[in-house]
């Protein structure tokens, strides 16, 4: 389970897994569209059947790996976050919606969080996703600084829009910090702007020092994932390392 190429029924697993959880997805996002392909105790029997199948997978993996660090990989944690569902399928009665045929709590944490955990499974797929993780962790030592500098830009242009607008227009501060950070971001939803030069003035010179302003931080995220891809071969076998020391009882 833990290694795809420790044998030739591993790899045939770890091909098969990544079609198969797709295909989970797609059923889950299926059951709420308005011509559902399987409709009512079918539907939600096979919705327990993938996450029995999920629940038999987890078992057999903490078997395989009998060692007190297994619930403190990431990937272990969302493979049991993805069962979690299948008690409420269970508690449900093998219903999606309430009795009255509504969307209760319980259907909205089911049609909102299945699609989600199901897809997230497939990061054990992809190795390359630690040398993301790695880049990120590598400019977050930059990036607080630069986050500090971005909000204190952010503010400043709030209190400047807050006293030159009208009350009116904008009646709160909080108001006036919708349109900054909507500014900043270049978004620009249109449910609140300003009305007076002077404000649409402060609008026009906070997107232009937060459109250079943000060219900083993507080059400091660029060149660390360029700085982690050079050196992509020593990352990803110094983690499988180390990822296989902690399987065999071995910790620093």
């Amino acid at each position: 389970f833990e290694d795809d190429e420790s044998s030739f029924c591993a790899r045939i697993y770890a091909k098969s897994m990544l079609p198969f959880v797709l295909m989970t997805a797609a059923v889950s996002f299926a059951e709420v569209s308005e011509r559902p392909l399987i409709e009512g105790a079918v539907e939600q029997a096979l919705q327990v059947a993938i996450e029995c199948i999920f629940l038999i997978e987890f078992i057999a993996r903490a078997l395989a790996m009998p060692c007190r660090t297994f619930l403190l990989d990431v990937y272990n944690v969302i493979d049991f976050l993805s069962v979690l569902p299948l008690a409420l399928r269970l508690q449900r009665g093998l219903s999606l919606f309430s009795s009255d045929g509504t969307c209760d709590m319980g259907c909205s944490v089911l049609v909102g969080t299945v699609p989600i955990l199901r897809l997230v499974r497939l990061l054990r797929r992809f190795q390359n996703f630690q040398l993301l993780l790695k880049a990120y962790f590598l400019a977050f030592e930059a990036l607080p600084v630069i986050l500090f500098i971005w909000a204190i830009l952010c503010l400043a242009a709030a209190s400047a829009l807050y006293i030159v607008e009208p009350r009116g227009n904008v009646p709160t501060w909080v108001t006036a910090m919708w349109i900054s950070v909507g500014s900043m971001t270049t978004l620009g939803y249109g449910s609140a702007f300003p009305v007076s030069y002077a404000g649409q003035t402060v609008i026009m010179v906070l997107v232009i020092a937060s459109i250079l302003y943000t060219a900083i931080p993507l080059g400091i995220i660029g060149g660390a994932f360029s700085e982690v891809w050079h050196d992509r071969d020593h990352i990803l076998l110094t983690q499988r390392t180390r990822k296989r020391l902690k399987q065999a009882g071995y910790t620093a």
